[in-house]
């Protein structure tokens, strides 16, 4: 299976949530070690990661799109403030 990020635009073919790039800024930000896993090893986490939260959570609004393979971008969602997500973002909470 090819590793696909969704980039807000409801992919049809997205396996991820979130790029490998992103998960190193992330760690990094926070002096995480990762240098024991290739980039192959944390795609895989990344997927399982994704796959958990989109069939074990349940999220405000609906898919954007019928054929969108993961649970985000959703039309109707809001932040923990009430501001509106826009229909075509992965909010950073859920990346």
């Amino acid at each position: 299976m090819a590793f696909v990020v969704e980039d807000g635009s409801g992919k049809s073919d997205a396996t991820s949530l979130l790029s490998v790039a992103d998960f190193k800024t992330y760690w990094d930000d926070r002096g995480g070690d990762y240098s024991s896993y290739t980039d192959p090893d944390i795609e895989q986490a990344l997927v399982r990661a994704t796959d958990y939260l989109c069939r074990h959570w349940e999220w405000v609004g609906r898919p954007t799109d019928s054929d969108q393979a993961l649970c985000w971008p959703r039309i109707g969602a809001y932040d923990k403030d009430m501001y509106y997500i826009e229909d075509d973002v992965v909010p950073p909470e859920v990346q």
